[in-house]
């Protein structure tokens, strides 16, 4: 088992993003923060390009994904699977990688 389907949030990734968006400009008081927990992310082209600031993903799967200068900052992955990932220049300050 490699995760949940994306399919599974009942939203679009592009549609979650944008109440993710939200929610970090607004601090919280508006939107909602992404939780992509459990699900697999092998698949979603070009994730590097999506502002991942602050999401959680626990146990979720980016196996091979390319996030080269990525927004992972003050995001929670932990368990999360970065095998064969390219991270270069990627900006993880304040995540957690338990």
């Amino acid at each position: 088992d490699m995760g949940s389907k994306l399919e599974n949030l009942g939203k679009s990734l592009p549609e979650l993003l944008e109440e993710h968006t939200l929610w970090v400009a607004t601090a919280g008081q508006r939107g909602r923060q992404l939780d992509l927990s459990g699900y697999d992310l092998r698949d979603v082209a070009d994730l590097r390009k999506f502002p991942l600031t602050a999401i959680r993903a626990n146990s979720a799967n980016f196996l091979n994904q390319d996030l080269r200068s990525a927004e992972l900052q003050s995001a929670i992955f932990d368990h999360a699977d970065f095998r064969d990932c390219n991270m270069q220049d990627a900006d993880l300050r304040g995540s957690s990688f338990k």
